[in-house]
């Protein structure tokens, strides 16, 4: 039980994951044994919303494709959500959870949580490639090839677009630029 509670205050304290109550909703709601596994399951979450409410939409998921959670992703042309990669756009928001080959499910196209992304809104995000540093601020980069990350070396795709930087933890504070329905030239 001490373990747990000092996880949640770090979590909360250092990533702000908690703030709005929902991961805390879902605690009360389990036992107090999965609450811990709940924790460290968000604690690893590659792209994270940084303020605002989550929206929280639900997309059925291609058969037999892996994610990541906390990947950004996309509808593929048969209306199916696929994981993001370093070339692809349209991007409609954040995996909440992690699909394995190893899963029940995993051939199977069945709804997911996506927490969808606006215009305005901002994601703190683990980089894969190139310095954290102020230079990067106010310049368009590209993801990973797993779409789970940003890569500061590489700009051809301009997936998102840099805001800020966070130096202690070497992530960056982003805004998605190729979103459905909006103009992905940059």
């Amino acid at each position: 039980m001490l373990l747990i509670a000092e996880t949640y205050t770090s979590l909360q304290s250092e990533y702000g994951l908690l703030h709005k109550g929902w991961v805390r909703h879902f605690c009360r709601t389990f036992c107090m044994a999965n609450c811990a596994i709940i924790i460290l399951i968000f604690y690893t979450i590659m792209f994270k919303r940084k303020e605002d409410k989550h929206d929280v939409r639900y997309f059925k998921k291609k058969v037999s494709t892996a994610f990541t959670n906390g990947g950004l992703v996309n509808v593929d042309s048969d209306g199916f959500l696929i994981p993001a990669t370093a070339s692809s756009v349209n991007h409609v928001g954040v995996i909440l959870q992690t699909i394995a080959s190893g899963d029940s499910d995993y051939a199977s196209a069945t709804f997911v949580a996506v927490d969808a992304c606006g215009p305005n809104d901002l994601f703190i995000a683990d980089v894969s490639a190139g310095t954290v540093a102020q230079t990067v601020v106010g310049a368009y980069y590209d993801l990973n090839s797993t779409g789970d990350k940003v890569d500061l070396s590489a700009t051809s795709v301009k997936a998102v677009y840099v805001q800020d930087i966070l130096l202690a933890s070497s992530q960056v504070v982003v805004q998605v630029n190729s979103m459905a329905g909006v103009d992905e030239t940059g």
